[in-house]
Parts: structure tokens; C-alpha cells; sequence
């Protein structure tokens, strides 16, 4: 994910987004509704590469015999990386509200380890901004992270030389292959994990596939994106673990 402090100031003036319902407390985020079979991304999407090198291709694409997804968007990079990202209409407040999405890794990225700046590659990226950037600040970013054999689900830490950046591991090489995986993610908590204190609103939502540094081939989705209403357990229930996959 090397040379990516330029894309930080362009998530701060991101496109529209209209959202639609798939629950009384559930509003869908992606916009893969509203897309076309063969589009390179949904309405409203922003792409950003790296390096300046040509962004990696995506594309809307057909899913089948999947319940709950009739489509996805779909990455395949070579030796390249790109910020894909959607502004939200209306922001995600991670006091209330969480965050879920499905994604899958059809080709993880060989050689890729996550803690070498040289070898700092990942098939899937899911990430979050807090906040909005301006001249003067800039948003804060979490990535959660496919990371591979080396590393752990649940770790975290700040990237090398970009203070705003926070890397959270949320599946790697024990996950399988070509599955359609969902997640549910408690923003508030993980904010408090990865940045301490309390975060700002959600703004925008996006992905990246990355193979910049290892020139290698990956190949990912990612599927329907959401914002829920948190509940409160009933008495007596156990309160889950915010980091439950």
C-alpha cells in the first residue's frame, strides 16, 4: 500500500450516494442495485490508483445461488493498487450503528506480508473513513485487512509514515478460498482498539486491492455493503465480542 498519502486528501471530496432499504433498521451502502452487469463499478463510486500505474480492473458482475447477493463487485490487479471508495449521503454513527459487507479472495497475493514495506500487499481491503479532511486535517482511515499466513485476525497497527492510517486483520490464510465470507464490524470499538478515545461520524466506505509492491496477480469481490441499527442483548445474554467475525 506504498505511496498512499495522496489518496487521503481525495477521500475527503467524495461523490453521492442514495441508499436503499433492506430492513427497517438495515439500509444497503453499495449502490450495486442501481449498477449494470458489466459496469466498472456502481453509480457514485470514485477510483484513485497508486503510483500513478493504470488502477486495477473491476467490474459489476452476475452472483448465483448465493441468498442474499444477485451481484458483486469484482477486482483483479497485477502488480497494481487503487483506493475504490463511495461517499455516504448519510453518515454511519458508530455509537449506533454497525457496519457489515460480504467480500471473498478468489487469488491471494504470493509473497505478501503485510508488516514488510516491500511485500505490504493484500487481495481485500474493506475500509472506513472517520471524519472529513480539510487544509488543515485530514480523515482517519481503518482498513480491514485479508492479511496471509504471517498474520493474526485481530491484530492491528498504525502503517508506517501515515499517522491517519490504522491496519486491522480480519481474515488471512486460514480463511477459505473463492467463499463469500460476511462481516459484521463494531466501528465504535474498533476506532477505540485501533486509534483510542471516540470516533467521528463514518463519511465514506470503500476497498482496495493491492499488489503494487510484490507485482503479483490477485483476484477479489466484494458483495453487499450495509449499515445496522446496534441491539441491545436481552438480559442476561452474554454481550458479544466486537472483534466476532
Amino acid at each position: 500500500m506504498s505511496g498512499a498519502r495522496t489518496p487521503v486528501l481525495i477521500l475527503s471530496a467524495l461523490g453521492m450516494l442514495g441508499a436503499g432499504s433492506a430492513g427497517l433498521d438495515t439500509v444497503r451502502l453499495d449502490r450495486l442495485e442501481e449498477a449494470d452487469v458489466g459496469d466498472a463499478h456502481p453509480p457514485g463510486w470514485q477510483v484513485r490508483s497508486v503510483r500513478g500505474v493504470e488502477p486495477p480492473h473491476s467490474e459489476v458482475v452476475e452472483e448465483t445461488g448465493h441468498p442474499e447477493l444477485d451481484r458483486a463487485l469484482r477486482f483483479e490487479a497485477e502488480g497494481q493498487a487503487a483506493f475504490f471508495w463511495l461517499e455516504l449521503s448519510e453518515s454511519i454513527e458508530p455509537a449506533r450503528e454497525k457496519v457489515r459487507w460480504y467480500w471473498k479472495v478468489e487469488d491471494p497475493v504470493d509473497g505478501a506480508h503485510l508488516r514488510e514495506p516491500e511485500r505490504d500487499d493484500a487481495p481485500a481491503r474493506f475500509f472506513v473513513v472517520f471524519g472529513t479532511g480539510g487544509v488543515f486535517s485530514t480523515p482517519e482511515i481503518l482498513f480491514y485487512t485479508w492479511g496471509g499466513a504471517a498474520e493474526d485476525v485481530g491484530t492491528h497497527w498504525t502503517y508506517p509514515d501515515e499517522d491517519n492510517f490504522r491496519i486491522m486483520v480480519t481474515r488471512n490464510a486460514d480463511d477459505p478460498l473463492d467463499t463469500w465470507l460476511r462481516e459484521s464490524r463494531d466501528l465504535h470499538e474498533d476506532y477505540r482498539r485501533t486509534f483510542g478515545g471516540d470516533p467521528e461520524a463514518v463519511t465514506a466506505v470503500g476497498f482496495m486491492i493491492d499488489t503494487d509492491d510484490t507485482g503479483a496477480r490477485a483476484a477479489s469481490r466484494l458483495g453487499a455493503i450495509a449499515k445496522t441499527l446496534k441491539r441491545s442483548p436481552a438480559p442476561g445474554a452474554p454481550i458479544p465480542d466486537a472483534g466476532a467475525r
